[in-house]
């Protein structure tokens, strides 16, 4: 199937992000930096640039046949590394259900059913997730069975946070833009042709950076602030 470069680019813009993110917290975490990067400026970054457009980008490549079983299990793979590097190096603060885990889970309920449900059933379905939301996220429990809805027991806390509520209505937003959008919009996107095949590649390679970003950026610190 022919790439589209407007998946490639917001896959990028995503990636860029993601890196710039995580170099603010480290600065901050492992050297002491005073910068907030859980609100502002920061956050958005993380949340709508980084996380968010991945999500988004996932929902719209399941949607026009991008995905496979052996991609999901590269996936749900990579989350369980995740969360295991994250458990020796952050102990209680690892990542139970990151953005990973959230896009294994995604592209999982996809491929078992969402994919058989109308643009218009799909698009009652994230408004009904969306109502419910409210009233989950005011439960409190007092373990970590449901942390993957955000149902959180008092005290939690995660370096990576991508509950399927409400992350799962991005997904699902993506997968109805890949359904209705037009050849005609995505092409007028097309670059020249020095940067498209560099912006693809970090593209095609986006998890493998994804695993490789932080222990590079914690190296690069390192030697540089040392």
């Amino acid at each position: 199937m022919q790439r589209i470069f407007l998946i490639d680019l917001l896959r990028f813009i995503a990636i860029v992000s993601m890196v710039a993110f995580h170099v603010v917290y480290d600065l901050a975490v492992f050297y002491g930096y005073s910068i907030d990067y859980e609100r502002g400026f920061w956050q958005v970054l993380q949340m709508v640039f980084a996380g968010g457009l991945f999500i988004f980008v996932s929902g719209w490549t399941a949607s026009i046949g991008r995905r496979s079983w052996t991609n999901l299990l590269h996936i749900g793979f990579a989350a369980m590394l995740v969360s295991l590097v994250t458990y020796f190096q952050f102990g209680n603060m690892y990542v139970r259900f990151g953005v990973l885990h959230l896009l294994f889970t995604a592209n999982l309920l996809y491929i078992l059913i969402l994919h058989i449900l109308s643009t218009r059933v799909l698009f009652l379905l994230a408004l009904l997730l969306s109502i419910i939301i409210k009233p989950l996220t005011k439960i409190v429990v007092a373990h970590e069975y449901f942390v993957w809805l955000d149902i959180l027991p008092i005290g939690y806390q995660s370096v990576d946070h991508y509950p399927v509520l409400p992350w799962l209505i991005v997904f699902i937003i993506g997968v109805i833009w890949g359904r209705l959008e037009t050849k005609a919009f995505t092409n007028s996107f097309e670059p020249a042709a020095q940067w498209a095949a560099w912006i693809t590649k970090c593209s095609k390679n986006s998890l493998v950076i994804y695993l490789l970003h932080q222990p590079v950026i914690l190296l690069i610190l390192y030697l540089v602030l040392q």
